[in-house]
């Protein structure tokens, strides 16, 4: 795969992750909070896999200041 393909690809999963969060984080409609169910611990991770593929795939560095 070269660059632009994956900087695509990872657009892309970033976009659906965003979309995913959105959903987890959003205030139920007419529900209470405990009665929706929800899996954010899953969309966390998810969405640092994303960010993952992002820095890999703009040759960015891992490190962290």
């Amino acid at each position: 795969m070269d660059s632009n393909e994956a900087q695509l690809v990872a657009w892309v999963r970033w976009e659906t992750v965003a979309e995913r969060m959105s959903l987890e984080l959003a205030p139920p409609a007419g529900d209470e909070w405990d009665q929706r169910p929800r899996d954010l611990k899953a969309a966390v991770q998810v969405a640092r896999a994303a960010l993952d593929e992002i820095e890999a795939a703009y040759g960015l560095s891992k490190e962290r200041p």
